[in-house]
């Protein structure tokens, strides 16, 4: 039931290509908020200032980059619990190399496996 290791390099170059977009979308977002420090500093409204430096656009932007990122990485991440289940991993080991509950685990595991 695990993924082909095609599959799992095709995850991580999602990933990657999600990170760069995210990095992207971080540089453009520096500028409206520049400006609107700028314009705070020079005695504007805050929201005035983060509205009329265009910093809502930019967070909107961030936004989407970060959702689509999370999005694929917790494909990546159920994939890969696949495979590793598959190749006769514990739960509890696996929980002990990604830093988390074997609960999370067994939660993850469920939803991989299209379990309630």
């Amino acid at each position: 039931m695990g993924v082909s290791p095609e599959e799992i390099v095709n995850h991580i170059e999602l990933l990657l290509e999600d990170g760069r977009e995210l990095r992207t979308s971080l540089r453009q977002a520096e500028a409206p908020l520049r400006r609107a420090v700028k314009r705070i500093n020079a005695g504007e409204q805050p929201m005035a200032a983060l509205r009329e430096s265009g910093a809502g656009e930019a967070r909107i932007r961030v936004n989407e980059s970060l959702k689509k990122l999370e999005e694929h990485r917790r494909s990546f991440r159920l994939s890969v619990l696949l495979t590793e289940l598959d190749t006769g991993a514990s739960m509890g080991s696996i929980a002990r190399q990604w830093g988390v509950s074997r609960q999370l685990v067994q939660r993850l595991a469920k939803e991989a496996r299209g379990r309630p």
